[in-house]
């Protein structure tokens, strides 16, 4: 009996043991970073840092959760027994976040739209720089078009510029599916909305109908990436432990960044260590 006991004890403690390393990985339907499905699917940024880490770190317990970004943020920013942590992450996006070191950068957000309407913007030299670059402060000052962008995304830099057209001539969807935006352009719900560059050549990949302009407000801006979790003690073992193995992690994420940016674009992103 008492031997029995013991068996037990040691099952129940090796049971908590497991479960405390349990790391929640938050997934948002957002290509490239998660292709969740279409031709593409599996091939994202983030599936790739998924599966290194998955193959890399077995000590620890992975589990996917579907997720939109309100509800990716609320599980990371506060405090709670349990470990959330999305792999793709920009710097610095959220409070009260543990952080890895950088393991890849993506291009800043471009203005995407139909043909006809990107084709307008650039014959105006009213909104548009010497460079071809729309002059977003300026389009949105003498443009009365209708946006839409995903309630809860960073815009790094055109945040500020965006905020006082927000549910007036900019309308913020709930969508999970960061996409879905592009679609109501599409679908004629709005005139315009903003993706990062290798969102469109994702969409270009798959032959979808995308024209885009780059902002004069963003030149040669990127976004540093890194793996963010909500502040746990096992959080912080788990991060310690990423960044000895950075290099190999950064190595994956460059192979798939350079399939979703262009030449020059890339060349940009490749001096990761500056971040």
């Amino acid at each position: 009996m008492f031997k029995f006991i013991n068996i037990i004890a040691v099952l129940l403690f090796t049971s908590n043991l497991f479960a405390e390393q349990k790391i929640h990985l938050l997934r948002v339907n957002y290509p490239p970073l998660w292709i969740n499905s279409g031709p593409l699917k599996g091939q994202g940024v983030a599936d790739a840092g998924e599966a290194f880490l998955i193959d890399q770190f077995k000590q620890f317990s992975f589990v996917s959760i579907n997720s939109n970004v309100a509800r990716a943020q609320s599980l990371m920013v506060h405090t709670r027994k349990e470990t959330y942590c999305a792999v793709p992450h920009g710097k610095g996006f959220f409070n009260n976040v543990v952080e890895s070191k950088v393991w890849v950068a993506t291009a800043g957000h471009v203005l995407t739209a139909k043909q006809t309407f990107i084709a307008k913007l650039k014959n105006d030299p009213n909104i548009v720089n010497g460079d071809g670059q729309l002059i977003l402060k300026a389009f949105l000052k003498n443009y009365d078009a209708k946006g839409v962008i995903v309630k809860g995304q960073r815009y790094p830099v055109i945040d500020e510029l965006l905020h006082p057209y927000l549910d007036k001539r900019i309308v913020q969807s709930t969508a999970t599916n960061m996409l879905t935006p592009q679609r109501m352009v599409l679908q004629n719900r709005a005139d315009y909305t903003f993706q990062y560059e290798s969102s469109v050549r994702y969409l270009q990949k798959i032959d979808q109908e995308v024209a885009y302009i780059s902002l004069q407000e963003l030149n040669s801006y990127s976004v540093p990436i890194v793996i963010g979790c909500n502040d746990t003690p096992l959080a912080n073992l788990f991060l310690k432990q990423v960044d000895n193995n950075i290099q190999q992690l950064r190595e994956v994420g460059l192979q798939k960044m350079q399939e979703y940016h262009s030449e020059v674009t890339f060349k940009l992103l490749q001096n990761i260590a500056d971040y």
